[in-house]
């Protein structure tokens, strides 16, 4: 008897039981190699390829699933839909042992492990390990955005990214840094935060000499040493390296000014003007210049009064 070590890696690693399936082969009517109802004239090689194209044209499907009643033509992907019912995970992956439901989602995953990126975007030239995954950045560069926050009015391509929004202005932080206990509204800002306090900036541009935390803040920062400028106005026409640099730019085109002081009610068309603003309000900003021994709310103040 074969042990579990020779199985192969992408083979399922654990049994699954389905129910009171019988161990009968398919009903020789579903099987009837003299259909009628089949006209298929695509050649096979073999005999057993053959049984298995006939099959895919039989009205009938055998194994029926008892929980969703959904039916297949083959037991073995009963075997594999049951799992899905009962959360585990046959397939798993020979370098993080991460399991899978499919063996499809397996290597899509494994693509990971690969480093391989073959799907880009035509417009930014960013990468991607999946068509699919291809396919939902596309939309960022289209003009859907169907899902708008009540508060501030801004959109967003996905009702995913509309949530993630919205915890910004509930004012929760769930997530907190161990080191310097700062919140974040999200754990993949955490994850870039905590970067910051093992100060290893692995990732360097070979033109300036920067560095960087992740591989994906080098390569936006490259765009700007090149003349590539993809990312244009609808309304002037003017060029930006970065896609949230054309976001910026395209906010002062409308009258919309969603950030707004909490103190005073100033509304702005910028967070970061909103955060300069909010400096005014609060005593930690004061800065003195002791030239002229006399304070200021803000450095940008100071340098217009010593004009």
């Amino acid at each position: 008897m074969a042990s579990n070590q020779d199985k192969p890696r992408n083979s399922p690693n654990k049994d699954v039981h389905a129910g009171n399936l019988e161990d009968e082969e398919q009903n020789s009517s579903n099987v009837n190699r003299t259909l009628q109802l089949v006209s298929a004239e695509k050649p096979f090689s073999t005999s057993s390829i053959s049984k298995n194209h006939e099959l895919m044209h039989c009205f009938r499907k055998t194994f029926k699933c008892d929980l969703c009643q959904k039916q297949m033509f083959y037991k073995c992907n009963l075997k594999v839909h049951l799992a899905l019912h009962c959360g585990i995970k046959l397939f798993e992956c020979h370098i993080c042992h991460k399991g899978f439901s499919s063996a499809a989602s397996l290597k899509n995953h494994e693509m990971i492990h690969s480093k391989k990126k073959p799907f880009q975007c035509q417009i930014c030239q960013k990468e991607f390990t999946k068509s699919s995954t291809l396919k939902q950045h596309e939309i960022v560069h289209s003009d859907k955005k169907q899902f708008q926050c009540q508060i501030c009015h801004k959109e967003f391509a996905y009702s995913s990214n509309l949530k993630h929004h919205e915890i910004v202005h509930s004012g929760k932080m769930p997530f907190n840094c161990k080191i310097c206990h700062k919140g974040f509204t999200h754990a993949c800002f955490l994850k870039q935060h905590e970067m910051i306090h093992s100060n290893k900036k692995t990732f360097q541009c070979q033109i300036c000499r920067k560095k960087f935390f992740m591989s994906s803040k080098l390569k936006r920062h490259e765009i700007t040493h090149s003349d590539k400028k993809p990312f244009k106005c609808e309304i002037c026409q003017k060029k930006f390296s970065q896609f949230s640099y054309l976001k910026q730019h395209e906010v002062l085109h409308l009258d919309k000014k969603p950030f707004q002081c909490y103190i005073c009610h100033k509304e702005f068309n910028r967070s970061s003007t909103l955060k300069i603003h909010e400096m005014i309000h609060t005593s930690s900003s004061t800065f003195k210049d002791h030239e002229f021994n006399h304070s200021f709310r803000g450095q940008a103040q100071m340098g217009i009064q010593k004009k």
